[in-house]
C-alpha cells in the first residue's frame, strides 16, 4: 500500500502527528478552543460572501464590500459553535494544531519523533499514543507539557530514542 505524501509536510518530509484528546494535558484543548480560529465560523463567512455576492452579481461593485461585510456580521451575530468545529491553532514558538473528531493533528513542531503509523483512519500520519507498531514514520510531536501527567515521562524518552535511532542510521550511512 502505497500512501506517497499523505499527511506529510512537503517542505520537511515529516509526517504530521496525531494524538488522542484523552493524552492531552488539560490546559491543551481549552488554550486551543479560546484562542485558536473557528474554521467552521471562518467557512461560514466565506459561503456568505459568496452567495451574496452571486445574488447581487449584476449590481456588484467593490464598494459595497463593507455593507456585505457588515450584513455577514450582522447574519452570524447569534453565531454559537457547537463546541466540535475545527479550531486552528498556532503558537508563536512554532506549533501548529488542529483539532479533529479523532483528536489533535500536530501539523509543525520543533519537535518530532519516531511512531508508528495510524490506522487507515488517519493514513501514513504518526500516532503519537503508540509506542508500538509495524511501520515507523518520523512525526511532528508536542512538548512533554503539552500532555497529561501520565505521559510526559514517556514522551520524553521516545524522542531521546528517535534521535539515538537517527545518529545510528547516520553512522551506518557513512560507514557504507
Amino acid at each position: 500500500m502505497f500512501l506517497g505524501n499523505t499527511n506529510v509536510d512537503a517542505e520537511t518530509g515529516i509526517h504530521y502527528g496525531m494524538i488522542s484528546n484523552h493524552s492531552l494535558a488539560d490546559w491543551v484543548l481549552d488554550e486551543v478552543y479560546q484562542n485558536g480560529e473557528d474554521l467552521r465560523y471562518n467557512e461560514i463567512r466565506d459561503d456568505l460572501r459568496s452567495a451574496i455576492k452571486s445574488a447581487v452579481s449584476d449590481w456588484y461593485d467593490k464598494d459595497i464590500d463593507f455593507a456585505i461585510e457588515d450584513l455577514i456580521d450582522a447574519c452570524l451575530e447569534n453565531y454559537e459553535s457547537d463546541g466540535y468545529d475545527p479550531r486552528y491553532y498556532e503558537t508563536d514558538d512554532g506549533i501548529v494544531v488542529q483539532t479533529s473528531e479523532l483528536g489533535l493533528w500536530v501539523f509543525k513542531s520543533p519537535i518530532s519523533r519516531m511512531a508508528p503509523v495510524c490506522s487507515p483512519c488517519v493514513p501514513n500520519a504518526g500516532d503519537l499514543d503508540a509506542e508500538d507498531g509495524r511501520h515507523w514514520v518520523q512525526a511532528y510531536s508536542l512538548p512533554s507539557d503539552w500532555l497529561r501527567e501520565g505521559l510526559r515521562e514517556r514522551e520524553q524518552r521516545l524522542i531521546k530514542e528517535s534521535h539515538l535511532m537517527h545518529i545510528e542510521r547516520a553512522q551506518k550511512a557513512s560507514d557504507e
